[in-house]
Order: C-alpha cells, then sequence, then structure tokens
C-alpha cells in the first residue's frame, strides 16, 4: 500500500502492472526498486515500474488530478474516485507527437524522398503574376471554398494545351488578367551590363522547360494522396494596373473570394502553403538578378 500526500492509501497495483509513482522534479538518474514494498510518509519512490512490454503508467497521486511526467506518449490517468482502485484509461497524444503529427500535414517532401517523374499523376500550370511597381507587386487570390486559402491562380492544362498556355488560360479566368510579358529565366540569361534588357519575353520566346519555376512535389489530399507537381511563369505587368484596383480584375466568381496586389515579402508571408512561400520567394531572386527588385 502507498500513502498519499491527503493521508489516504492506496495499492499501486493495477490493470495488469506495478506501479510507482516518480517525481516530476527528479532529474537525477533512475534506480531500480522493488516494486512490492510498502513506502511510508516522505518522499516518492525514486522511479515508475510497469511490466515488461507495458507502456509506463501515469498516475495522479493522492486523487488530486495532478499529471506526472510520462515518457510514453499514452497515458492512464487516475480520477478522484472514492475507490482507490479505480481508475479510467484516457488516451492521448503527449505535446511532441502532436507536433510531429501537424507538421506533416504541410506541404512538403522533407518527410520522405522525392517522387520521380512516373509517380507525379497530377500537374498544374500557373502564372505569378508580378507588377513592375517600386517595389515589384504580386497578385495572390484567396480560393472561395472550405480552407479559403491564399496563393496563386494557377489550374490544370486542358487537352491539347502546353503549360504556358494553360498558365495564362488560368490566370484570365480567375483574374481577368492577360499575361504577354514573361521574365526569363535568369540562368538562361546572358550575363554583362545589358541583362536587363533580355529579362523580358514574349509568349512565343518563352522556353518552357528553362523559363518555367518547378514547384516542389507534394502529395494532394482532395485526390487520394497522390503526388502533385505545379509549374510557374513570372508574367509581368506595368505598375499602372494595380493603380487601376478592383476596375482591371474580373475575378471568377465560383472559385475566387478575393485577390490583392502585395509586396513580395507580404505576399510570401500570406500564402497559406509553404510551396506558394517558395515560389515567391524564387520569384523575388529572379527579379533581383535583373535589378528589377
Amino acid at each position: 500500500m502507498l500513502r498519499g500526500d491527503d493521508g489516504v492509501s492506496w495499492s499501486g497495483k493495477g490493470a495488469g502492472c506495478l506501479c510507482t509513482v516518480q517525481p516530476q522534479q527528479s532529474s537525477q538518474e533512475e534506480e531500480d526498486v522493488d516494486p512490492t514494498r510498502t513506502r511510508h510518509r516522505g518522499a516518492l519512490p525514486p522511479r515508475r515500474w510497469c511490466r515488461a512490454g507495458s507502456p509506463k503508467l501515469n498516475f495522479s497521486a493522492a486523487f488530486s488530478m495532478r499529471a506526472w511526467s510520462c515518457a510514453h506518449p499514452f497515458s492512464i490517468t487516475r480520477l478522484p474516485l472514492k475507490h482507490p482502485l479505480l481508475y479510467l484509461p484516457i488516451t492521448s497524444l503527449a505535446p511532441r507527437a502532436h507536433s510531429v503529427r501537424m507538421a506533416s500535414t504541410s506541404q512538403s517532401t522533407s518527410a520522405e524522398s522525392r517522387p520521380s517523374n512516373a509517380d507525379i499523376k497530377e500537374h498544374s500550370y500557373g502564372v505569378v503574376p508580378v507588377a513592375l511597381t517600386s517595389p515589384p507587386t504580386l497578385l495572390l487570390i484567396q480560393q472561395r471554398s472550405k480552407a479559403q486559402h491564399w496563393g496563386i491562380p494557377k489550374g490544370h492544362a486542358e487537352d491539347g494545351e502546353s503549360p504556358l498556355t494553360a498558365a495564362i488560360r488560368e490566370l484570365e479566368e480567375e483574374t481577368g488578367l492577360r499575361a504577354t510579358r514573361f521574365l526569363r529565366s535568369p540562368s538562361a540569361s546572358s550575363s554583362g551590363p545589358s541583362r536587363e534588357a533580355h529579362a523580358e519575353l514574349t509568349a512565343s520566346e518563352v522556353d518552357e522547360e528553362q523559363d518555367g519555376i518547378q514547384g516542389e512535389p507534394y502529395r494532394n489530399p482532395r485526390r487520394d494522396n497522390q503526388w502533385k507537381s505545379n509549374v510557374y511563369f513570372v508574367g509581368l505587368f506595368d505598375a499602372d494596373v494595380p493603380a487601376a484596383g478592383a476596375s482591371a480584375l474580373k475575378l471568377q466568381e465560383e472559385e475566387v473570394e478575393k485577390a490583392e496586389w502585395l509586396d513580395l515579402d507580404t505576399a510570401a508571408r500570406r500564402c497559406t502553403y509553404e510551396e506558394g512561400r517558395q515560389i515567391v520567394k524564387r520569384t523575388q531572386e529572379w527579379l533581383k538578378a535583373y535589378n528589377l527588385a
């Protein structure tokens, strides 16, 4: 029998295991003790005991519902019941386990290896609308959905469409903007003082392999968790487009809640998903390479 701080004695046996309770403030290395011995008033025994294969148990001493530390992510907590041998198992995730589970929901391939091209079953294409203001601004849209996430306009290609053609169409359908000028990839541009002159491309001059920004592949939970990949082209617009405000936009009522021109740093923070934030940062790097940001 063990005696709690309030003078109530109770047995350390229960649920197929023998337990003593370790105080939370003890940081010394645990030592084996006989789990069947009786304790007297004073410090708690130095360690928890459990049978082999059983999780360490988490008891509330002296029926006070005070939680003791528990190394196992699942715990059994003693309730303030009249009979000392009655307790209710409560299964819950430990804080550390919860944080790991939450981190795995983001759009990222950090938890597993990057998929091959054959593994990617879904593709979307979009245009990153950039107005050449000072400093440059970028248009983000908020989807009309339960999540109402913020991101870059994009969508699937229709039959016979090239990636760039699909991206231009999706931008026009969702925002009313028609992209005709695009930013060349810095890696494909010449170097030297005249580099800025080679920054802009027409649609016919765009190399879809080199002049697109490839997003990080991720699993799409809305399509059986299959791999998805997005490609974005940086579209350039005059500075007077954001100044025109809502009159320059024609939002797709079925899919778009609202749209907003933002500076690049704010746009990166506004994006709901990590993939969108990375695309905005890559766009900023491209603009800086041409002294446009």
